[in-house]
């Protein structure tokens, strides 16, 4: 078995057996197959892209599709980051970036990865860290998508 398979197939064990804890634990030992199906699929939701841009779309107008959708993300979240000209390439290359910026004292990070979906390939934001002295956290959701017309993903 290659070793990237073995480290889905373990992810996907612990998530499974996570999965059944937390429904014995709120629903109790009457928990059924419905609602661990049920919870499986909004949980699914919750996980990090994977996808990555195809060699034939890998051009310069999706590079600054690329930029243009981290630009939208920092203006429309206030996320005070930079846009870097090695971002673009980076979402090209591995499919996933964070980007760090400064707040109030706090330092966060903000993950984005592409996700294809139906209408095509899309920048999402998926997770965000935050670090200060003593304290720091981590969210995982789905913050929201940018769609990327010049941009094939798979």
């Amino acid at each position: 078995m290659a070793e990237d398979t073995k480290r889905r197939f373990s992810w996907f064990t612990v998530f499974l057996w996570a999965l059944v804890i937390a429904l014995v634990l709120v629903r109790g030992p009457g928990a059924t197959l419905d609602d661990l199906l049920a919870a499986a699929g909004s949980l699914v939701a919750w996980l990090p892209p994977r996808d990555r841009i195809t060699e034939e779309s890998r051009t310069p107008e999706c590079r600054a599709d690329l930029e243009g959708a981290l630009e939208t993300f920092s203006a429309d979240f206030g996320l005070d980051y930079y846009v870097d000209d090695d971002d673009a390439q980076t979402l090209i290359d591995e499919g996933r970036l964070a980007k760090e910026y400064a707040g109030l004292g706090v330092l966060y990070v903000a993950h984005f990865g592409l996700d294809q979906q139906s209408d095509g390939c899309h920048l999402k934001f998926y997770k965000r860290t935050s670090r200060q002295p003593g304290q720091s956290g981590s969210t995982l959701g789905n913050y929201g998508t940018v769609p990327l017309e010049r941009c094939v993903c798979s």
